[in-house]
């Protein structure tokens, strides 16, 4: 009788659902936004100006823009659940590299897991 009530208590799992994507998606906004607040400080010290900072800012939307129809695809053929958890997994670890180890190459390969963050939107 006790697990009946407790079961009673939680809310459906659609809820914790939604909760979790509004947090993942999240993560990725911001992940993308960081770039744009950080860029005056790389503008001083790298003596960038703002041409060429636009074309780092447009580095960003390439590497997510490259791979969001094979992301698509997979979450088609696949199921979104694995997708979305593969591509999780996958940025983590080049969160991971991109402190470690010199960025670059780590920073596409993290794009390349984000873009699976947003195929599940459409």
């Amino acid at each position: 009788m006790k697990s009946d009530h407790w079961q009673s208590s939680l809310p459906p799992i659609r809820y914790l659902l939604v909760l979790w994507l509004f947090v993942l998606s999240a993560v990725a906004y911001l992940d993308r936004t960081n770039i744009s607040i950080a860029g005056v400080q790389i503008s001083r010290e790298f003596a960038v100006d703002n041409t060429h900072l636009g074309w780092v800012f447009s580095a960003f939307l390439i590497g997510y823009a490259t791979f969001q129809i094979p992301a698509g695809l997979l979450a088609r053929r696949f199921g979104p659940r694995l997708i979305l958890s593969f591509g999780i997994v996958w940025c983590s670890v080049f969160a991971v590299f991109t402190a470690l180890v010199p960025p670059n190459g780590t920073r596409r390969a993290f794009h390349l897991g984000a873009s699976a963050l947003w195929p599940w939107r459409r």
